[in-house]
């Protein structure tokens, strides 16, 4: 018995070493710099010229890794739980399970791959040829894995890749189930949307967008935005739709400046069917955070902000600026209060709706594409498992909406 002992703890050694040893390969492998493996190469080494090959099939170095990974840690594993098999005392069997799952993490993983990101070129001159061999050694399942993936889109228009409202599905079911929490949920929807939302659909619409006349002076300036309380204003040139750039409520306080002309700046214009995904890497790449968006006809139809469209993932941004507050209010068990721009997705989300119209984007605009005429106060639109309720008109748009969700 004693000798078994000392057989499967040489055996647990070994293959500790093994795991260590592809784990390591693997970090080491695919963190060579292209620098390092074209010096590599120019070395004529056959070190170099060996690393230089193995880098360069990475799919076939990565199944090799994965696979010899996958056997080594399972057999570690099956020893470790056949020796803690022999113990009488299940306190003894749960301990040393842990210790040796503790072990393959700490000592098959983490060691080797801290020590692998810190001397990747050393590393991989000391795994090179086993794994060159090995990858020979595997090349039949590495070419079968190769054609499995290259024949599947073929004859199914690649099906392993998940649309995204498959995703969400998942998402949703798992929320539903307590796996995923309501904020994650909504969190991973939000990405997997994040490139089919428009501009349009998140911008603050022109009948809301406080302008600046570029020919009124200072003190208009400084009474429009303590009243209004924004942070950045356009200015226009005769017509709303002429805006010849922006002004920053802190350049009017933060500098001596006696004509609002000085202060103004560029503005980046957007049309508004841009995706707000591509909006936010220009945001990034010419490092603004406001944009003037308009229509096919160049006409002004609204602006955006950063935090516009940074909401869409993480939901509401507010400070003692904002003006976008959504305000939905709950009126009871059954019912709630929302503002009639609303977007139609967000609105779906929430009720668990499929609301839609075309040109359509805010529960505001589908109740007036329902009627097929400017809503007033008191109208009713019932549509799927909900009735909405007109409670608030302002410029000619709804501005108040009540939901019931439980129509009589």
């Amino acid at each position: 018995m004693p000798g078994n002992i000392t057989i499967q703890l040489a055996e647990m050694c070994v293959l500790l070493a093994l795991s260590a040893f592809f784990s390591g390969s693997e970090t080491a492998l695919f963190s060579l710099t292209r620098k390092q493996v074209r010096a590599f190469r120019d070395g004529n080494s056959l070190i170099g010229n060996i690393i230089y090959s193995v880098v360069g099939s990475p799919r076939s170095l990565l199944v090799t890794v994965l696979l010899g990974n996958m056997i080594v840690n399972v057999m570690f594993c099956s020893t470790a739980f056949a020796l803690a098999r022999g113990m009488n005392d299940p306190s003894r069997v749960i301990a040393a399970n842990l210790a040796a799952l503790l072990a393959l993490i700490i000592f098959g993983e983490i060691a080797p791959k801290t020590v692998a990101v810190r001397a990747p070129a050393a590393f991989s001159k000391c795994s090179a040829i086993p794994m060159f061999l090995l990858q020979k050694a595997v090349s039949p399942a590495a070419m079968l894995f190769h054609l499995v993936r290259r024949e599947r889109p073929r004859a199914h228009g690649d099906p392993s890749a998940m649309t995204p409202q498959e995703i969400k599905q998942i998402i949703a079911s798992a929320g539903r189930g307590g796996a995923v929490g309501k904020r994650l949920s909504r969190l991973i929807s939000a990405i997997v949307d994040f490139r089919e939302i428009r501009v349009r659909e998140v911008m603050v619409p022109r009948v809301d967008v406080v302008a600046f006349r570029k020919t009124d002076g200072m003190d208009d300036l400084i009474a429009l935005i303590k009243k209004e309380k924004v942070k950045n204003i356009p200015v226009f040139s005769g017509y709303k739709d002429d805006v010849v750039g922006l002004i920053s409520a802190k350049d009017v306080f933060c500098t001596k400046a006696g004509n609002p002309a000085e202060l103004i700046r560029p503005v980046l214009i957007v049309p508004e069917n841009k995706s707000i995904e591509s909006l936010l890497i220009e945001f990034q790449r010419e490092r603004r955070k406001f944009a003037v968006v308009v229509n096919e006809h160049g006409a002004m139809e609204g602006i955006v902000t950063i935090e516009d469209i940074l909401e869409e993932i993480v939901g509401e941004i507010e400070d003692e600026f904002d003006r976008r507050r959504r305000g939905i209010r709950p009126e009871g068990r059954y019912r709630m209060e929302i503002p009639g721009d609303l977007s139609l997705r967000d609105f779906n989300e929430r009720f668990g709706c499929a609301l839609e119209a075309k040109d359509v984007d805010t529960v505001g605009g589908y109740i007036a594409a329902r009627l097929g005429r400017v809503p007033r106060v008191g109208d009713r639109v019932e549509c799927e498992s909900v009735r909405l309720l007109v409670k608030g008109v302002g410029r000619h748009r709804v501005t108040r909406v009540s939901v019931d969700r439980h129509p009589d």
